[in-house]
């Protein structure tokens, strides 16, 4: 299963980006301080989440199954934003400057939703994950479902196509305009901490 080793790679992906990001931070100073940070933040809980995801597999054999499908929803997307984050933070032509600034435009509003709060996204929708997995009393159908179709969209809107477990279960018709589902990536987030 490919999606395993695809939590794993992901994983070094992530904390590859941000370590990249430590050092624009460090080379910026304060003025941009708070916005790093977050993206820092976000992009190390995913990185740890997706290695205890690794780690909980032997353990929860038989319930793998259960989140393959979730996983393919997130890890392309995932994948993609790192990539293109990458793109800008791990070019040398540019000064640290500018390629906060290059990354941050490009890619800080996709869909309605900045980069900190996309992967604030992602962090959520793995944190359900291993709740699933590991059969956590704080496991939430609801939440996971409300975060698998602001997924789906925002895979849409990156112009992934959508994963054949979903197919069926998330069609968009033709005439809808990119502002339709842009709006749905717009209702605020779950706030409150990663605990598991």
């Amino acid at each position: 299963m490919e999606e395993l080793l695809g939590c794993w790679q992901e994983a070094q992906r992530a904390d590859k980006a941000a370590v990249q990001l430590q050092r624009i931070r460090e080379e910026l100073g304060p003025e941009c301080f708070e916005h790093i940070t977050a993206v820092i933040r976000e992009i190390e809980s995913c990185s740890r989440l997706l290695r205890d995801l690794y780690d909980l597999f032997p353990i929860y054999q038989s319930r793998i199954p259960i989140i393959i499908n979730h996983l393919n929803l997130i890890l392309p997307s995932l994948c993609k934003t790192i990539q293109g984050m990458m793109v800008y933070i791990d070019n040398d032509a540019f000064p640290a400057r500018t390629q906060w600034t290059l990354m941050y435009e490009r890619l800080g509003n996709q869909g309605g939703i900045t980069l900190s709060l996309r992967f604030v996204m992602y962090v959520e929708l793995l944190v359900q994950l291993v709740r699933l997995l590991s059969r956590s009393l704080l496991y939430d159908p609801t939440t996971l479902e409300r975060l698998r179709i602001r997924h789906l969209r925002l895979r849409l809107l990156q112009g992934i196509p959508a994963a054949d477990a979903f197919q069926n279960l998330f069609t968009v018709d033709s005439d809808d305009s990119d502002s339709d589902h842009e709006s749905v990536l717009d209702v605020p987030l779950m706030s409150g901490g990663n605990g598991l």
